[in-house]
């Protein structure tokens, strides 16, 4: 299961596990649970945990009392989580959310690790994950070992059905303003607490009204194109008025991984990327040129920033994406021996009953390895690897797109 411990009892303790969560308990003593339901014990000392319950109590019976000696028993307290997660969560770029795990009334006794299989689309912190660019994630959350996941869609905008009096928008979205009343938006005229200018085509009819922050067309689409919030008022065909409140939201701080040397087209709903003058803050690091981001061979951070301003406004948007540039290698701390076969490809030898610590360098981006055989080699969420049995197991790992490969091989 990868959740299975050894754990030496101390007089008094408590501890806490999720259901399916085996440990191992000290054999010199024959173990008894006052709720086998919950927790059930095995040949005396392999405790399994199979379903939620607080205050179970533990004894330890001395097997083997030397030289006849009494010997003390030791009593121990558990409790049992059935740890839920939300299975699906969307966020909106720039915006954040929390994902509900719910582990009970001791939810605070437990160690929980968060990860996410793509940080460039969703960052996670203490259960809150933060949209940073369009796509999907896995978010992970790895309570005492066992994993729970969350698929994170992360869209650029959400959809925007009727609209009350109140409108927010994301940097360039536009909508079809449909009221919740007989308002018609269509060739409508548009006042603003924020000074709104008419634009008209070329024979001078108008075709939208347009201030720094809202532009709204004849045809009754409005479009964010400046952060920022205004009341607007529009008179319909009919002579209906109707006041609205916008607000535009700033764009977000983005995020992009990529390998030494490698490259990568910049990517944002509404921008062409391609007539925005780009800048990077550390040009030893990364360049751009036409909307593409070149990656050189040193390791480190650069941001790349740009203005993008369609509707000249004189204000636009200002866009920032810190960029990531990685070259991964693998270390180990503790036993084995690890070689490297390629840039991508190394050997991993161990004994059973071995465990060592991968350690990642060159790396900015959180990484998780996955075991092809558990029961020879597993690798936990901090990246340590337990050889538990003779034979091979391969450990991979995808970092900025790439896979690298680890080959276990265990002996007895």
């Amino acid at each position: 299961s990868g959740m299975d411990t050894a754990f030496s009892a101390v007089q008094g303790e408590s501890f806490y596990l999720v259901k399916g969560q085996t440990y191992i308990l000290d054999k010199n003593y024959d173990w008894i649970s006052s709720d086998t339901k919950a927790l059930s014990i095995k040949s005396g000392y392999k405790l399994t945990a199979k379903k939620g319950a607080d205050s179970i109590s533990l004894t330890g019976k001395l097997k083997v009392r030397s030289g006849g000696a009494i010997g003390v028993d030791i009593n121990c307290k558990a409790s049992v989580a059935e740890p839920k997660i939300d299975k699906k969560e969307t966020v909106v770029v720039g915006h954040s959310e929390d994902i509900d795990l719910n582990l009970g009334s001791n939810a605070s006794k437990y160690n929980v690790i968060w990860y996410s299989s793509n940080p460039a689309v969703a960052a996670v912190t203490d259960g809150r994950v933060y949209g940073v660019g369009k796509g999907s994630a896995n978010v992970t959350a790895y309570v005492n070992g066992k994993a729970l996941i969350c698929k994170v869609s992360v869209i650029e905008q959400k959809k925007i059905g009727e609209i009350d009096d109140e409108l927010e928008l994301e940097p360039l979205q536009t909508v079809t303003l449909k009221f919740n009343d007989s308002f018609k938006a269509k060739n409508a005229k548009w006042t603003s607490d924020v000074s709104m200018n008419e634009i008209t085509n070329t024979k001078g009819k108008i075709i939208a009204y347009q201030n720094g922050i809202v532009r709204i067309t004849t045809a009754g689409k409005i479009t964010g194109i400046g952060a920022g919030t205004a009341s607007i008022t529009g008179t319909s065909t009919s002579g209906a008025v109707k006041t609205l409140k916008v607000t535009v939201n700033k764009t977000s701080e983005r995020r992009m991984y990529l390998h030494a040397n490698k490259s990568k087209k910049i990517s944002i709903l509404g921008v062409k990327a391609g007539n925005v003058d780009w800048t990077s803050s550390n040009t030893s690091i990364a360049t751009v040129s036409k909307g593409k981001v070149k990656a050189f061979s040193e390791i480190g951070k650069a941001t790349v920033s740009g203005n993008y301003d369609p509707y000249k406004t004189s204000k636009g948007f200002d866009y920032a994406i810190k960029t990531y540039v990685e070259n991964p290698s693998w270390a180990k701390n503790g036993n084995g021996t690890l070689n490297a076969k390629s840039a991508t490809k190394y050997e991993l030898k161990m004994k059973a009953g071995d465990t060592c610590l991968l350690k990642g360098f060159n790396i900015f981006e959180q990484v998780l390895f996955r075991s092809s055989k558990n029961d020879i080699a597993f690798v936990d969420e901090a990246g340590v690897v337990y050889a538990r049995g003779a034979g091979k197991a391969k450990l991979t790992a995808k970092v900025a797109g790439k896979t690298y490969t680890i080959n276990v091989i265990v002996s007895e």
